[in-house]
């Protein structure tokens, strides 16, 4: 399955901390995570089968088509430094369609 989706993160920060000039941050974000193009090859009855699927379409009619492929919840902590313009954060994630958690490390920088 190869597919391409477009995340738009909807979220908030809280700064807990401030020593300095650095930044200890709270961080809750909901990402939904929109499909605009699937495309599933496999075997059928010994035949190569490809369907592809857009945000509105399939080539399969028994297909059910979804614009969403997850959304995912996360939470976190993340640390600000030298003026701002690095930071580092860590936290976890749950996938509400896959049902499943996991751990999330993120390193910035802005210019």
């Amino acid at each position: 399955m190869n597919q391409l989706s477009l995340e738009t993160p909807l979220g908030f920060q809280l700064n807990l901390l401030k020593l300095n000039g650095n930044n200890l941050h709270f961080t809750a974000k909901v990402i939904p995570q929109i499909r605009l193009f699937t495309m599933h090859t496999g075997t059928q009855w010994d035949e190569n089968l490809t369907v592809r699927e857009t945000l509105l379409s399939s080539d399969e009619p028994f297909f059910q088509t979804s614009w969403l492929s997850d959304i995912y919840l996360s939470s976190g902590l993340s640390y600000s430094f030298y003026k701002r313009k690095l930071s580092i954060g860590s936290g976890i994630e749950y996938s509400i369609f896959g049902e499943s958690i996991g751990l999330y490390t993120k390193v910035g920088y802005s210019f």
